[in-house]
């Protein structure tokens, strides 16, 4: 059956809901394979490419087979991608290609009425809950404008300006219940499907987690690229309503429903790439379709639009990709294996303090950490237990007497960035020095992403 209780923290009997557990399957296997490293690579490119195929088949539709803006706009969204470091081998890349043809799909039905694309619809949400259980209410936000979708045409008479689809907007509605009810085939239920309201989204996982951030509070290069999608979006509403005199309501809750929702989180901006791209390519659905001369331009354009989004995401890639280099985590595995065999102490049994992705790369190699990158798994809303998140963020930021943490869970080893040592060590350094000892340190370019392995002294 599938578990229920987390087996790989080292805190014991926690409730626990694999969200992902399908890509979890192929992840594991994938790795198991061909490497780590390897796979990591492997599968970042096929996941990009699924969501570039994606992206491309969702714009076409939308422009009118305008390929040429089509094809622009997809290269555009992909160095927005790349811009926020999220064209990586995590699921939410083929979240966003499910996404993506979820609304062809819907765009397809609009115009055609034809059950099958609803079908199909049908098909990808039960996928889509079961690959990633926190990303599946996506599906239903993207049917929240064609709800509530209806035609305003500033050239026709007072009573035709506001063209209604009643009926459209109650088969929606009717297509929205049923997404929701597919929502809850998953192995957890209704458990599963409501993941992400018990995730403990408060202000201690904001600070500590940049996906939470406001999209203006992330980097100074994501706020330049945000602030170009808003003028982009607001200008191009402005100059499309001034020529056309209408507007189909859908796609102007697509553009500034989009732009709203990575204000609220930067992880959010998977959506806001799709949602604000599907606005912008219905706004220039007919630009660069009439002489050669254009054609030619935009061709050149794509060209050299490509070739910097390539050196770009090169350099993304290599730093995204090369872990030693980046974090210092190869080779903790081999520093603690030895550690268990010199001390004659088993991996179930070793109890280490280490956080996030740290964690993460430590349980790959079977080690049982304080935390890993499972943010919501060491909440209280979640694990039914104890807010063992709440509790590492103050010993890591040191805002505790270090002593407590480290003698209450009896822990044997320290493993930690450089910074986050100096910040434990000043709550209480006398405690430190006597009891602890450096173990192993990992020496990185930057200093400050040096990893420090610390034991007790009297081992």
């Amino acid at each position: 059956g599938f578990y229920t209780n987390d087996l790989l923290l080292m805190h014991k009997n926690l409730d626990f809901i694999n969200q992902h557990w399908i890509m979890s399957i192929l992840f594991y296997c994938g790795a198991k394979i061909f490497g780590m490293f390897t796979f990591n690579k492997m599968n970042s490119c096929i996941l990009s490419s699924l969501a570039m195929i994606g992206l491309y088949i969702l714009n076409r539709k939308t422009c009118k087979e305008n390929k040429l803006m089509a094809f622009l706009i997809t290269i555009i969204q992909l160095i927005v991608l790349f811009n926020y470091d999220l064209l990586t081998n995590r699921v939410n890349t083929l979240s966003l290609a499910v996404l993506a043809l979820f609304i062809y799909n819907l765009e397809k039905f609009d115009e055609t009425m034809n059950k099958k694309y609803i079908i199909w619809n049908i098909i990808l949400s039960i996928a889509e809950i079961n690959l990633h259980m926190s990303i599946w209410w996506i599906l239903i936000i993207a049917l929240m404008p064609y709800c509530f979708n209806f035609k305003f045409n500033a050239k026709a008479s007072e009573k035709k300006r506001f063209e209604f689809q009643f009926k459209k907007n109650l088969i929606y509605m009717g297509i929205t219940a049923a997404t929701l009810i597919t929502g809850l085939i998953n192995p957890y239920g209704f458990k599963g499907m409501t993941y992400i309201f018990r995730c403990g989204i408060d202000e201690v996982s904001k600070t500590h987690c940049l996906e939470f951030w406001s999209v203006l509070a992330y980097t100074e290069r994501g706020q330049y690229v945000y602030t170009l999608i808003l003028i982009i979006v607001v200008l191009g509403t402005l100059f499309y309503f001034k020529k056309y005199k209408n507007i189909e309501m859908k796609y102007l809750y697509f553009g500034f429903g989009g732009l709203l929702m990575s204000f609220i989180a930067v992880r959010n901006m998977y959506f806001t790439t799709i949602f604000c791209g599907i606005y912008i390519v219905y706004l220039l659905r007919n630009v660069f379709i009439t002489s050669n001369f254009k054609k030619g331009f935009v061709i050149i354009s794509i060209t050299a639009v490509i070739i910097s989004a390539y050196l770009y995401s090169a350099r993304i890639t290599c730093a995204a990709f090369n872990t030693q280099y980046q974090y210092g985590y190869e080779g903790i595995e081999k520093v603690l294996d030895e550690y268990c065999n010199d001390k004659d102490i088993s991996k179930d049994d070793l109890k280490i303090y280490s956080y996030e992705s740290i964690g993460g790369y430590l349980e790959y190699f079977g080690f049982h950490p304080f935390e890993d990158c499972r943010n919501e798994a060491t909440r209280k809303q979640m694990n039914g237990i104890h807010d063992y998140y709440k509790e590492s963020t103050a010993f890591r930021d040191g805002l505790v007497d270090c002593s407590e943490l480290l003698e209450k869970y009896d822990i044997d080893v320290i493993v930690i960035h450089k910074v986050g040592a100096e910040r434990i060590i000043k709550t209480n350094e006398e405690y430190f020095n006597n009891n602890w000892k450096l173990y192993y340190t990992s020496e990185m370019p930057s200093r400050s992403k040096d990893v420090l392995v610390y034991t007790r002294k009297q081992y």
